[in-house]
């Protein structure tokens, strides 16, 4: 359920990984709510 709530965000901060231009700002935003949604995700795993 998380996982689909926040699948446009993974989407989203994977093309800006590849593409490379991960410092703007709001790409940084993107790309640290992935980091949450991950954590959580193992929290919920456990």
């Amino acid at each position: 359920m998380i996982r689909e709530f926040f699948k446009p965000l993974f989407l989203t901060a994977a093309t800006i990984e590849d593409d490379g231009t991960k410092g703007l700002g709001q790409n940084r935003i993107v790309a640290n709510v992935k980091e949450v949604s991950t954590d959580l995700d193992q929290l919920i795993r456990r």
